[in-house]
């Protein structure tokens, strides 16, 4: 379990690291401004709440609520996106960011689903000895 943890964790992090970069690359490359700061913010608010959910696994206190919203925030950009790949046909950004969405949807809903197992104990937890 604890091996699966940090890969999402590895998961999530790259996700939002990628957004950020797309944000700042949409900018340096077309001028946009829109593209610049909508990757950048997505990208913070994935990597804000991927530090409070570690946070919150660390304590031990229920984490399903920033499991949820993980994946609105990522649903919400799985739509804009689909919706501009629609529109454009091109794949670059539009359907690059709506596979990698697409991706940690999965991610983020196996978090959901394992939620009642904290993946990290909490700090001078000791496992139980039968």
């Amino acid at each position: 379990m604890q091996h699966i943890s940090t890969v999402r964790v590895g998961f999530a992090v790259l996700y939002g690291l990628i957004l950020i970069a797309g944000g700042v690359f949409g900018y340096v490359k077309t001028g946009s401004q829109i593209s610049g700061v909508m990757g950048s913010l997505s990208g913070v608010i994935v990597l804000t709440l991927e530090y409070f959910l570690l946070q919150r696994m660390k304590s031990g206190d229920p984490t399903s609520g920033l499991c949820i919203a993980q994946l609105a925030t990522t649903a919400i950009l799985m739509v804009a996106m689909g919706i501009r790949y629609y529109k454009t046909g091109k794949f670059m950004p539009a359907g690059l960011v709506l596979t990698i969405s697409l991706l940690m949807a999965f991610v983020y809903t196996s978090r959901i689903m394992d939620n009642s197992q904290p993946a990290v104990p909490a700090e001078g937890s000791r496992d139980k000895e039968l």
